[in-house]
């Protein structure tokens, strides 16, 4: 595994820090570390990270809470940082997110209704950042925006690609 900073590791669905101490949960710190993990925000400048966990709020959640529901109008965009969450479409489970996984992207660019349901599995916490705060931000800063477009628009290859033997 490559060395991803303070925060090395998921375990158990959890962010790890390394050995060299961990910033206090919710601290402009600690909201960067747990950025600087996820694949959306990665390969931005840390000055773009930093800009991002001042608008982020950290949002616990419990068994059956429901973060998104299904044909609902939102456009926040939010990143697990503990616990599972279930995707649910028509009644079922499709998928299952946790630690480092994000949701919400498409509809901070193009807020609709939502198409599918976010549903607590366990206990855990989630970073979120309203949509219309991030549009204000990527409008003053070109390269958040041209990275978070660059990460979206991989992500629509792969999905439009399918999986590869």
């Amino acid at each position: 595994m490559a060395n991803r900073g303070p925060l090395v590791a998921t375990v158990a669905g959890a962010f790890v820090p390394s050995a060299g101490g961990a910033a206090a949960p919710g601290s402009l710190r600690w909201k960067e570390e747990i950025l600087s993990t996820v694949s959306l925000f990665a390969g931005m400048s840390k000055r773009h990270r930093r800009s991002l966990a001042r608008i982020a709020n950290l949002l616990p959640f419990q068994l059956g809470d429901q973060l998104v529901t299904v044909g609902g109008v939102d456009d926040t965009l939010g990143v697990i940082v503990d616990g599972t969450v279930r995707v649910v479409k028509n009644g079922r489970t499709v998928a299952r997110m946790s630690a480092g996984d994000f949701f919400g992207e498409v509809a901070v660019l193009d807020p609709g209704p939502r198409t599918a349901s976010l549903v607590g599995e366990s206990a855990g916490r989630c970073l979120t950042i309203e949509g219309k705060r991030l549009r204000r931000l990527m409008a003053t800063e070109a390269g958040m925006a041209s990275e978070i477009a660059r990460v979206l628009a991989r992500r629509l290859r792969e999905t439009s690609l399918g999986p590869t033997s």
